[in-house]
Order: C-alpha cells, then structure tokens, then sequence
C-alpha cells in the first residue's frame, strides 16, 4: 500500500478556492468559523436609597412592545418584536423576572422608556432597609 502527501497548491481560480473553502467549512474545524451566541438586552438593578432602579438596555424595541407585570410580588419584563422589510423579517422576543421584597410598594412602581432604555423605579420603604451590626459572641 502506497500512500502520497500532496501539499496544497495556489489556486489563482477563485471558483476552486470556494469550493475548497466550502468542504474545509463542512469537516474541518476552522478558526474564523465564530460560534453565534444569542444576543438578549442587558438589564441593570441598582441599589438606590428609595429602593431599586432597574434599567433594561433594548435598543431598536419600541415603547409598545414592553409588558411589565407585577404577579405576588414578582416583577415579569418581557417583550416580542417584529421587524419586517420586503426581503426579511426579524422576530425577537425577551422575558426577565425578579422576585421583589415583601414591602415594595408594588402600586408605586413607575417605568420610563427613552432612546431604547427602559428604566422601572421599585420604591421600598426605609423599614426594610434597616440594617444593624451584629456582635460575633
């Protein structure tokens, strides 16, 4: 049994270097392949002296698309959005929830929406936020 190397040859062709490209991408692992990863809106909660500030970075989302919903004190932020032209159409969709404290005052929740940022004020009262030291016997 014989076996032959064969070292690769320029191609000026560049229908062969397609052709070339497209079965190196099929079976070898290659480096400029990049891996997708989905791309979800970044969401900030910030501790403030009134409660919670929480900002959700979505750009391109429009005002209408948000729902927020306060369910036995969780807060749900979700949207679905839909932009379609004559040759595409882009569906994306977004869901977050956090579980709130026992005293947020849940009817005093206001949201502001501006240049693609959606801010949601959560007040707590001062009671909750009490804190003390406590001694190490």
């Amino acid at each position: 049994m014989t076996f032959a190397l064969t070292l690769p040859i320029h191609r000026p062709n560049t229908f062969y270097n397609a052709l070339d490209s497209l079965f190196d991408d099929i079976w070898v692992p290659s480096p400029r392949r990049k891996k997708v990863e989905p791309i979800g809106p970044v969401y900030n909660v910030v501790d403030t002296k009134n409660g919670y500030d929480i900002s959700i970075v979505a750009p391109g989302v429009k005002r209408e698309d948000f729902k927020v919903n306060v369910n036995d004190n969780v807060l749900e932020v979700s949207y679905e959005s839909k932009n379609e032209t004559e040759n595409s159409l882009a569906l994306s969709s977004f869901s977050k929830t956090w579980r709130l404290p026992e005293n947020a005052d849940v009817e005093a929740i206001a949201g502001k929406y501006e240049q693609g940022v959606l801010t949601l004020a959560v007040p707590v009262p001062d009671i909750a936020r009490a804190s003390r030291e406590i001694v190490i016997n």
